[in-house]
């Protein structure tokens, strides 16, 4: 007959659960026989990892989960093996890493897809400072708003004279220098901005290019 089990923890029973590592002993008694079985429990690492809070993401643009845990196999949501998961779509994302030693630990997030604006500025080609009421002031254009953190428009002649220049983004050139109205010709003119969107942090970018004044 098969005696009670006495494990490290005292316990008569067939199975125990152990929560700590250590030394482990089990005995047992067969037939008036006592046997004795020790043994190292070892507890392994949990491969813990964190994909961060739920968020969103600009909708044409990429993010890219990471996940730095070189030792571990790493399986997404769909199927997809590797250390890293490139998020195109809005949703939920999770992912499972399995150590070595068989430990799983999980992780889940929720990333929304956002319309996003986007910052562009040009300069137009041409303008007619004629007091028709139609494209009387030269101006640059902006086709998506922004927040304008700093900003100034030159305006040069062939010659390199400068015969403009203002920080206001909404001011505009009427043709005249010194009081006098200008000749047709070309002009050229540079835009420098420093600006923040959805997309960039206090950006700063430089524009330059040529237009003609005509009556």
């Amino acid at each position: 007959m098969i005696g009670p089990y006495y494990g490290v923890t005292g316990e008569s029973e067939q199975s125990v659960t152990i929560s700590q590592a250590g030394e482990i002993s089990v005995e047992t008694e067969l037939d008036g026989c006592v046997y004795n079985q020790t043994t190292q429990l070892i507890k392994n690492s949990l491969p813990e990892f964190d994909l961060g809070p739920d968020g969103e993401k600009c909708e044409e643009s990429v993010i890219t989960l990471s996940i730095p845990l070189p030792n571990a196999g790493i399986m997404w949501q769909d199927g997809t093996i590797g250390q890293s998961y490139d998020v195109i779509n809005g949703g939920k994302y999770s992912t499972t890493a399995i150590s070595q030693n068989g430990c799983v630990f999980s992780d889940e997030i929720e990333i929304e897809n956002v319309t996003c604006t986007r910052f562009s500025i040009y300069i137009p080609n041409a303008f007619s400072p004629n007091n028709d009421g139609v494209n009387d002031l030269f101006r640059v254009g902006i086709t998506e708003q922004a927040i304008i953190l700093d900003y100034e428009m030159q305006i040069n002649d062939r010659w390199g004279n400068q015969l403009f220049a203002k920080r206001d983004i909404n001011a505009g050139w009427n043709g005249r220098f010194l009081g006098r109205d200008l000749m047709p010709g070309t002009y050229i003119c540079t835009i420098r901005v420093r600006y923040s969107n959805d997309f960039v942090v206090d950006e700063q970018t430089r524009l330059q290019g040529s237009f003609n004044l005509s009556n």
